[in-house]
């Protein structure tokens, strides 16, 4: 009887292990592709520390490079911390009037709360975000707790190509 017992225990803890490893492994790979890492978080406001509505000098002290090009344009162009962009290229727009204004994801590994990442799929996409309105060259939504920003992003070949956290007022780009 007591093997009996000690037989029935251990098939209990062996199946609850296995249930809860899948269990906590299922929570992880949810929360790794729905909802990123805390450090990889794009939004709702910013990321990397570099915050829509920004001024230049908080900008700059928060670790974004500012391209001021002194050619009277209503926008520079900066990179974000740890950025990899290629030359050329910038990862947002600070405005002249409005200060940090668009903040583009610099790679697949930032995620928006709702799961939106580049690389995502049009399905995706549509889950993260149902509201989402289609224009003629981009997607957007109103970031969910920020009625004056926006998420807008595009599709190649029915992928996530490019992904942007925005001001709706923002005046740096079409």
């Amino acid at each position: 009887m007591r093997r009996l017992v000690i037989t029935f225990l251990a098939v209990v803890v062996l199946i609850g292990s296995s249930a809860g490893v899948a269990v906590a492994l299922n929570a992880h790979a949810h929360h790794s592709v729905r909802a990123g890492h805390a450090a990889d978080r794009f939004g709702p406001a910013g990321y990397r520390g570099v915050r829509l509505r920004m001024t230049r000098a908080q900008a700059t002290a928060a670790g974004a490079h500012v391209d001021h090009d002194g050619k009277g344009a209503a926008c520079d162009g900066f990179l974000l911390p740890r950025s990899k962009a290629p030359e050329n290229a910038v990862d947002g727009w600070l405005s002249r009037k409005q200060g940090v204004a668009f903040i583009e994801a610099p790679d697949r590994t930032a995620t928006t709360p709702e799961g939106l990442h580049e690389g995502a799929t049009h399905a995706q996409a549509r889950a993260a975000y149902p509201h989402a309105r289609s224009y003629p060259d981009f997607w957007s939504v109103a970031v969910p707790g920020h009625p004056r920003e926006s998420y807008w992003w595009n599709f190649q070949h029915g992928r996530v190509v490019t992904l942007a956290i925005v001001l709706d007022t923002q005046d740096c780009v079409n």
